[in-house]
């Protein structure tokens, strides 16, 4: 059975350089990437494996900066890579296996993440889309964990500039009202980052997606899990989004967003979800 793993993950591994041999981009000026480097909180040099995760974090923000453009830069210029002990982590009270630390430019992860089965190279690291894909994104998991703390550290660093936190202070309201927009923008982020293709469903059913009385939607979505809200939060904020990319990127787009808390006004998420648009477009056209 073992021997089987090992020869269907390295089939996986030959034909995943095939791909990424061709899927090169050309850059005629390529972007500048944050600076990585591998730190500890011991008196002691970072050891091999953690020298090698943190230049898995290097190249996955180059990764990130090749596919969406100039992306990190001007808000993270520089990162330290620090991999706590199962007792470290427990003092932070951290849920999850990675956080940021605006304060010391510094990403922390869960040491055991250091294990984990990473990609083969350099060069197909530093391709974004194809560990998206199936079976790359489930055979090498930690390099979605990685983007992740990526994601997050720029939109801390962007939304710091503008004197906001990330995830805005919206998010953990108890408010419905004041909670899902924050939440939509969130889902909006992670469709555009981490999804290959685009979500299906019907865009027809835009009162439903973007309900013109908020009340109603609230009075029968009182559960987080039930669907009605599931699919405002999914579908309506790939949907806020989705023209913002188009035609400003993604790195643009969540630079602004990161910055720019979505509300909802006279209790109407259409007219709302249509105003955050056009205020976005006007500035992001300048």
């Amino acid at each position: 059975m073992a021997a089987q793993q090992q020869r269907y993950r390295a089939r996986v591994v030959l034909a995943l350089a095939l791909v990424l041999a061709f899927a090169s981009p050309a850059w005629a000026s390529p972007p500048v990437s944050p600076r990585v480097s591998p730190a500890t909180q011991r008196s002691d040099p970072p050891t091999l494996r953690e020298q090698l995760f943190a230049q898995l974090v290097s190249d996955r923000a180059r990764a990130i900066d090749l596919a969406f453009g100039q992306t990190f830069a001007p808000y993270v210029t520089e990162l330290r890579v620090v991999m706590l002990n199962p007792g470290e982590w427990a003092a932070t009270h951290r849920a999850g296996v990675a956080f940021y630390d605006p304060e010391a430019h510094t990403l922390f992860f869960a040491r055991r993440l250091q294990y984990a089965v990473a990609p083969p190279t350099t060069v197909s690291a530093r391709q974004y889309w194809p560990w998206y894909d199936e079976p790359w994104r489930s055979l090498y998991p930690v390099v979605e964990t990685v983007d992740d703390a990526l994601w997050m550290a720029l939109l801390t660093e962007s939304a710091r500039a503008r004197n906001q936190t990330w995830p805005h202070a919206q998010c953990t309201s108890l408010d419905f009202v004041e909670r899902l927009p924050c939440e939509m923008l969130m889902q909006g982020i992670a469709a555009h980052t981490t999804q290959v293709k685009a979500p299906m469903f019907n865009e027809n059913r835009l009162a439903e997606i973007w309900p013109d009385d908020i009340a109603e939607l609230r009075a029968r979505a009182w559960r987080n899990d039930d669907s009605a809200y599931q699919n405002v939060r999914k579908y309506g904020g790939y949907l806020l989004l989705r023209p913002l990319v188009r035609e400003f990127g993604v790195a643009r787009t969540l630079s602004y967003v990161a910055g720019t808390p979505f509300h909802i006004e006279q209790n109407n998420l259409r007219l709302s979800a249509e105003t955050y648009q056009k205020r976005a477009q006007e500035v992001l056209a300048w």
